[in-house]
Formats: structure tokens, C-alpha cells, sequence
């Protein structure tokens, strides 16, 4: 095969019926078939994140749960107002 394709009297035909091929996988070689196999996403380890990302996070956390809290005391200083005038009112 060498000497044919250095004696360039080799066709691409021909150098394609000699090429290395490989073999297809076996049907579920590459499944995970276990609840604790190591090729499902969930059994991944996690990727280590870096402390200022990390510290970002925590800082957008606390500020949404501030905004949370601030938004439901509003909202139920609403409500005991509404009561108290229909109370005042009745």
C-alpha cells in the first residue's frame, strides 16, 4: 500500500478502500446503566467556583431577600390598613 501511494499510481479510490477505519460502538456503550455511574450529569462533580463569585452571589442573595421582606411588610401593612378602615367604617 506504501509503495503504491509513494509511486503516486494509488487513486483516492483505492486509498480509500485501504484507509484505517473504525469500528462503531457497541448500542449502549457509552450509556450510564447505573444509578451511581459516573457518566450521569447528577453524579458529576461540581465545578469549584472562585471566592469573589462565590461572594457575589451570597451579596446578590441577601439584597434579593431584603427586597423580598421589604416588598411582603409592605404588602401586610396594606392589608392591616384595609382592615382597619373597614372596621372603622363598620
Amino acid at each position: 500500500m506504501r509503495e503504491i501511494a509513494l509511486a503516486r499510481e494509488a487513486a483516492s479510490d483505492v486509498l480509500a478502500r485501504y484507509a484505517p477505519s473504525r469500528k462503531p460502538a457497541k448500542a449502549g456503550a457509552r450509556k450510564a446503566t447505573k444509578p451511581d455511574d459516573k457518566r450521569r450529569r447528577e453524579n458529576k462533580p461540581r465545578l469549584p467556583t472562585c471566592l469573589a463569585e462565590t461572594g457575589k452571589a451570597e451579596k446578590k442573595r441577601q439584597q434579593w431577600a431584603a427586597g423580598i421582606s421589604g416588598e411582603a411588610s409592605t404588602t401586610v401593612g396594606a392589608y392591616f390598613e384595609r382592615e382597619h378602615n373597614m372596621r372603622a367604617q363598620a
